[in-house]
């Protein structure tokens, strides 16, 4: 598991079980001026956040490598049944929060529930100082960065697909450039491997979101379809491009000579299905719950031949064909 995935799904675990909710109604209990609890938020609120809480770890569990985080941090343990039972009976039957603190066995159960919750918190609070932060940061506030995502079949990735992976990313990033007419430094902002294997790119933002809006749109023109040939391929990609339109909106006006506007449309599209040929694409596209885009991708184009040995897919017009630019 990579260290942006691993703190992706820390992050989200906590959300579900609403830690820092919890730990508000925590700290009125055992903390601070004491309060009626008849009618208060704390009674009104504490037994239902609890049992979501235990329903949404349990929904969470579901997922295995979700699981495996939760095995490890202990929160089977932190959130037993039985403690936090006898919380939801302290809170129901107590005038005020005095009579919970002056209870002996209430007060050490709830503080050892705070304790736990606030080390979880300052866990989270750590992994994302020191390892992701550093990951993420742009030098500048005119800089962007963007995650590709590699996916590994299982053999691990090859050099040679991961160079391949690198050139389309430089060549697009270069064409970007070259059509906004804007001089952007490229640079690898991290990398990380797990399961899968992230390259982060930054640049000027203004290239960084073109090249996002660009590899977005290409996919969602091509994932539904059932295109059997690199050319295909090419022409249902290119077909109603935004890239594609402003590139010839600047030829129409004479900014770009038609050699060189039909070479950028065609770096541009061939490129990203240079990149979805060895099994990359967008971490955001990847990452979408609604859609499995792996398997889309994988089923696209044939990866596991890739890193068999065999011949890859070219992005440039095989002899005979014509190109589609």
């Amino acid at each position: 598991m990579q260290t942006v995935e691993f703190n992706e799904r820390l992050t989200n675990i906590f959300k579900s079980l609403q830690l820092d909710f919890l730990l508000d109604q925590l700290k009125t209990v055992i903390h601070g001026t004491p309060i009626n609890l008849p009618n208060s938020s704390v009674r009104n609120g504490f037994a239902g956040l609890v049992f979501n809480t235990k329903a949404n770890l349990q929904a969470l569990s579901t997922d295995l490598q979700n699981k495996e985080i939760i095995s490890a941090l202990g929160l089977e343990k932190v959130f037993e049944s039985k403690p936090l039972g006898e919380m939801i009976t302290a809170v129901n039957s107590s005038n005020d929060t005095n009579a919970i603190r002056s209870n002996s066995h209430y007060y050490h159960i709830f503080a050892e529930l705070y304790i736990a919750l606030d080390n979880l918190k300052r866990f989270e609070e750590t992994v994302n100082k020191f390892l992701i932060v550093p990951k993420i940061s742009v030098d500048n506030k005119e800089e962007s960065a963007l995650e590709f995502e590699i996916i590994d079949v299982g053999r691990g990735i090859t050099m040679d697909r991961f160079e391949a992976v690198l050139k389309s990313i430089h060549s697009l990033h270069d064409t970007m450039a070259r059509a906004l007419e804007i001089n952007g430094r490229l640079a690898i902002a991290f990398l990380d491997s797990g399961s899968n294997s992230i390259v982060s790119i930054k640049s000027d933002g203004r290239i960084i979101d073109a090249l996002r809006k660009l590899v977005t749109e290409v996919w969602d023109r091509i994932r539904f379809g059932k295109y059997d040939t690199l050319e295909r391929k090419l022409e249902a990609a290119e077909a109603g491009l935004k890239f594609v339109q402003f590139v010839d909106e600047k030829e129409k006006v004479g900014a770009l000579n038609p050699a060189t506007a039909a070479q950028l449309k065609h770096q541009a599209v061939s490129e990203v299905i240079g990149l979805f040929g060895n099994g990359t694409s967008l971490r955001e596209i990847q990452t979408q719950t609604t859609l499995d885009n792996r398997s889309l991708l994988l089923d696209k184009f044939d990866v596991k031949l890739i890193e068999a040995g065999s011949t890859a897919e070219k992005t440039e017009p095989q002899k005979g064909t014509k190109s589609v630019l």
